[in-house]
């Protein structure tokens, strides 16, 4: 009777780890609110690293009515990308192999602000789910991110999570103007993009 119950319990936890923790609908459920991104909204929130120091951190998600494998193939063109997001202002591959692109790019912030010119190491091991990037050269004292493509009901969850240190004192105006602003806009760019293919 008691290896019974213990077999009894066993499976209705495995069902239950399942059902909450494993399934990736569940996932992009508990990550952000749902109905805010099927009504079409962009969700974005100021991230705290556990790093020391001046990095700073923001997130983004989206819902795209597309797959991961689409959605994918638009992040994977990097040069395609600086013509559909309007501060990328040049994006040139420098080296690309199947799991790996070193990307130079030059990004444009603001006008009073020079622009950012740096080379990309981009991790794409994982794929159809996350792409990981890291500054390896040019501007920026530390930046790194990732993309995560989460299946939801035969479409997408989109985040994309950054952390960045200029090197240099930026004033919060232009912090929360990148976060209100421009992440929706870059968000924005890849579902349509990505919904029109």
């Amino acid at each position: 009777m008691a290896d019974c119950c213990f077999k009894f319990i066993i499976y209705i936890s495995i069902v239950i780890l399942v059902f909450l923790g494993l399934n990736p609908e569940a996932k992009a459920l508990k990550e952000g609110d749902i109905s805010k991104l099927e009504r079409g909204e962009v969700i974005t929130k100021s991230l705290t690293p556990s790093l020391k120091g001046n990095l700073k951190g923001a997130e983004a998600k989206v819902l795209i009515q597309s797959s991961p494998e689409k959605v994918w193939n638009i992040l994977d063109n990097q040069e395609k990308l600086a013509q559909i997001i309007p501060k990328l202002k040049k994006v040139k591959i420098l080296e690309k192999t199947n799991i790996s692109q070193k990307v130079y790019t030059a990004l444009k912030v603001c006008p009073f602000l020079p622009l950012f010119k740096y080379t990309l190491l981009f991790d794409q091991s994982e794929k159809y789910k996350r792409i990981k990037f890291n500054r390896i050269e040019g501007c920026f004292n530390k930046l790194y991110g990732v993309w995560e493509l989460e299946p939801y009901k035969d479409k997408t969850v989109l985040t994309y999570r950054i952390f960045f240190d200029l090197g240099f004192y930026v004033p919060p105006f232009i912090r929360s103007n990148s976060l209100n602003k421009d992440l929706p806009e870059i968000m924005n760019a890849i579902k349509n993009e990505s919904e029109s293919n």
